[in-house]
């Protein structure tokens, strides 16, 4: 990071010497802070901004572990260092979930530095827009036609929207967008909606006579508002108004500027009906909905779900700096049944803690550990497996399903498929099957 002074850490510490202690610490050397004082405070204070976490374990309310857990969930790319009086078996069990570091209190000055900025070097190796073309990967029609009108949206300037359920790799999108697009050469700044104050929000947008905006900040580039029904419905006209003609004026101020930002602003919300309850201005609506894109769920693709898994090993794999990852047909067929709720950010979650524990390289069944979801049921499990695929991957997957349903009795599958048991063993030599019989 070459401006520390713009980096937020977030603090999770209830022992307020320590707390401040750590504070002190990160603000002597330009962080800035976020100070949460128990594990409820630093849920509710997580945002996109936040750059690294440090986390004590045991804090009242939400304990240290749930926030890894959360953490991880909904912002997979922050950089979690455990800062805790916890024993070894805690740091084992932090580093397993997903925490970047473990330092034991009381912690030095320079250990804390130093760890705060490998997290963060890391993660910067790591943030190369890979989510971006993740969003693309496969060969289905729901991949094609979203790569198609992700590439229309290039074509036009002037608002846009992103819609999707949570995990879905909104905010990925708008990186990627930003990064082809007109304002690639200027800054990309990310206002989290849900997370600033509603009386301050006005002067965090537009600034003030003091200190600019994020809307100034954004100059020449791109300006994302995550969670965008979550923003203050006076601020909402005042954005919607500055939609129309790229005028504004700082809080308190009389004077009119301009700036040239492109807006994207994202959503898991349905606008319309937040309209129908008041709880969203129509006017900002029908500016900002110039053009939607509507980002697919995981389930909605599974068809690509091999391909996106592939992509997801090479890169757990290549950062921690071992063998390839590979994966199981039965771990593989498990994935597929799923429903996904949490859409591709679950899917990493997943397989990145499977493969902690794969032995040789190979994620299996066994290592597998999902949430309480609903399994795709037969019927939507069918249509969701084979919609978009070429007819003869459609026809292997028959033929594989077929001969494991009859324990590989190939005069059996052979009856099933309503073929001879001639082409039964011509189809198993042509897909390269003899090991499934």
């Amino acid at each position: 990071m070459n401006n520390q002074s713009e980096t937020f850490v977030l603090v999770a510490e209830d022992e307020p010497t320590t707390a401040l202690q750590l504070k002190r610490i990160l603000e002597k050397a330009e962080f800035n802070v976020l100070s949460a004082r128990d594990g409820n405070e630093a849920v509710r204070l997580m945002n996109s901004e936040v750059a690294v976490v440090c986390l004590d374990l045991h804090m009242p309310g939400t304990s240290g572990f749930d926030c890894i857990k959360f953490m991880q969930r909904e912002y997979p790319k922050t950089p979690i260092v455990v800062v805790s009086s916890g024993d070894t078996n805690d740091a084992v069990k932090a580093m397993k979930r997903g925490a970047f570091w473990f330092l034991q209190k009381p912690v030095a000055a320079d250990d804390l530095l130093r760890i705060v900025r490998e997290s963060l070097e890391q993660a910067g190796k790591n943030s190369d827009n890979h989510e971006g073309f993740i969003l693309f990967l496969g060969e289905s029609a729901t991949a094609k036609q979203f790569a198609d009108s992700v590439s229309k949206s290039l074509e036009v300037e002037g608002p846009l929207l992103l819609v999707g359920e949570s995990g879905t790799g909104k905010s990925h999108l708008a990186r990627y967008i930003h990064s082809h697009g007109r304002q690639s050469g200027g800054p990309f700044v990310v206002v989290p909606c849900s997370s600033i104050n509603a009386e301050t929000f006005d002067e965090y947008l537009f600034g003030t006579s003091e200190h600019p905006g994020k809307l100034e900040a954004a100059e020449g580039g791109t300006l994302l508002l995550e969670d965008i029904c979550a923003m203050p419905g006076d601020t909402q006209l005042k954005l919607a108004s500055f939609l129309e003609d790229s005028c504004f004026q700082r809080v308190a101020e009389t004077e009119e500027r301009r700036a040239d930002v492109r807006v994207i602003a994202s959503t898991s919300k349905n606008l319309e009906r937040h309209v129908s309850d008041q709880l969203f201005k129509p006017d900002l609506l029908y500016r900002v909905k110039r053009m939607t894109l509507q980002l697919p769920t995981l389930r909605e693709r599974i068809a690509d779900l091999p391909a996106i898994t592939k992509s997801l090993l090479d890169k757990i794999g290549g950062r921690r700096g071992g063998e390839p990852l590979g994966i199981s047909d039965d771990a593989l067929r498990a994935l597929t049944r799923y429903d996904w709720p949490g859409n591709l950010r679950e899917l990493e979650n997943v397989l990145e803690h499977a493969s902690a524990f794969a032995s040789e390289n190979t994620i299996h069944l066994s290592n597998l550990v999902m949430e309480d979801s609903p399994a795709l049921n037969p019927e939507d499990s069918s249509r969701l497996l084979l919609g978009g695929l070429p007819l003869e991957e459609i026809e292997r997957r028959a033929i594989i399903e077929t001969l494991r349903l009859v324990n590989g009795n190939k005069a059996a599958a052979a009856r099933n498929l309503g073929i001879s048991e001639r082409s039964i063993y011509n189809k198993i030599k042509r897909f390269g099957l003899s090991d499934i019989v």
